[in-house]
């Protein structure tokens, strides 16, 4: 529904003008027959072509054209539906990779060319491993009052998160951010299970039961010697450790 609001703005400007020129006999009511030929005699994106009668059915705000023999019809209205619908910004722009990779640059350089630390540290500041676009949208006004100019993109926040969000779900993973580093952290925490059954229980079988538990944690050395059969380099140990420091 996005894409052919999209598409009525850019052609008709409105959805007003969009009723004038789908309502050939000037009845007041468009049928599905019309709906379809004059979207299509208007230029209707090829992709969209397959969905008018999903697009007729959630214009249709009372439910009659699907029940109704022959399709139904909808009315003015009900197609200026589209003019006071205001979709999520990231859902009508196009997105921008170049700025992506500027602003994925500047966060790694900040922190060490570590992702884990920039993902926890500048975009999931709650820990819960996805960034919505709200979430994405305070952070990156935080990051541009901080003096981070490519949280501030020319291209508009929507489309840099568009560029992240693939799937325009609404949030971003990890993996989104960094594929590469996601995959080594799920290398970490698979092993993790296959050797302790939870993350907390690996970490809680690496340390030294003498120590003072009043202060639980392992150091980097313990860390890296307890992931030598991990199949991680050492490199990656240590970004997954600050990682979880972060």
């Amino acid at each position: 529904l996005t894409a052919f609001k999209k598409w009525v703005l850019e052609r008709f400007g409105t959805a007003d003008a969009l009723f004038t020129a789908l309502d050939d006999d000037r009845s007041g009511t468009v049928t599905f027959k019309e709906f379809s030929t004059g979207c299509k005699g208007h230029g209707l994106p090829e992709r969209l072509k397959d969905t008018l009668k999903t697009l007729f059915l959630l214009l249709d705000s009372d439910g009659a054209s699907a029940t109704t023999k022959g399709g139904g019809s909808i009315d003015k209205d009900e197609i200026l539906f589209l003019d006071k619908w205001e979709p999520p910004p990231y859902l009508m722009v196009e997105p921008d990779h170049a700025a992506r990779r500027a602003f994925q640059n500047v966060l790694l350089a900040k922190h060490n060319t570590n992702s884990f630390v920039a993902w926890r540290r500048a975009l999931d500041k709650d820990s819960s491993m996805r960034v919505s676009f709200e979430e994405f949208t305070i952070q990156c006004q935080v990051l541009a009052r901080s003096g981070i100019s490519e949280a501030a993109p020319q291209c508009g926040v929507a489309a840099l998160y568009a560029s992240i969000d693939h799937d325009r779900s609404g949030w971003f993973t990890f993996k989104d951010w960094d594929e590469e580093s996601h995959a080594r952290l799920l290398t970490f925490v698979n092993y993790c299970r296959t050797e302790a059954g939870t993350c907390m229980n690996w970490l809680r079988r690496c340390m030294d039961p003498s120590a003072d538990r009043t202060n639980e944690g392992i150091d980097f050395k313990t860390f890296a010697n307890n992931l030598q059969a991990s199949g991680l380099a050492r490199s990656q140990r240590l970004e997954i450790f600050e990682g979880l420091q972060a």
